[in-house]
């Protein structure tokens, strides 16, 4: 009988140190994650800031729908996608989106955004209405931005409609 419990002692004893070593491990790993989390949110506002030459926040909660890319990891790609907004008008949202690629152990990050439709949609907007004058006499623009619809590096506020 004594030793049954002294078994069953030693199993319960090593089951619950192997809780604690696994709740460490998981702290450990939530903590990585949100360092990395961190730096991901750093390197999109840099890029966002270094691109048009203003600040702006990126909300760190990341964004997630059925049109948009899902955050996790598929294969050796990650496809994350964040909502930010610039300091100067805090109101007017729109999507950054990480292409990461982590395959055969090299690194490589594509961050694109949908900045630029703030400024292409009101020349846009005019560049239609322009060719429209004289051939309709009532019309009614409406522009639908699709938000995966994304900018390269190159393209800026000063670019040229063509350019978009």
């Amino acid at each position: 009988m004594i030793t049954t419990l002294i078994i069953i002692g030693i199993i319960f004893g090593a089951f619950v140190m192997l809780l604690i070593k696994m709740k460490e491990k998981q702290k450990i790993e939530d903590q990585e994650t949100q360092i990395r989390k961190a730096k991901i949110i750093e390197r999109a506002e840099n890029y966002l800031e270094n691109k048009y030459g203003i600040k702006f926040l990126v909300n760190p909660d990341g964004f997630n729908d059925i049109e948009s890319f899902i955050p996790g990891k598929v294969e050796h790609n990650y496809k994350l996608c964040y909502e930010a907004s610039s300091l100067e008008d805090p109101n007017y949202v729109f999507r950054v989106y990480f292409d990461i690629d982590t395959n055969n152990n090299q690194y490589s990050e594509q961050i694109r955004d949908n900045y630029c439709w703030k400024f292409l949609r009101n020349e846009l907007r005019s560049c239609i209405e322009n060719e429209l004058d004289g051939i309709l006499k009532e019309y009614k623009l409406v522009i639908k931005i699709y938000p995966n619809l994304t900018f390269n590096n190159n393209i800026t506020p000063k670019s040229q409609l063509l350019d978009f």
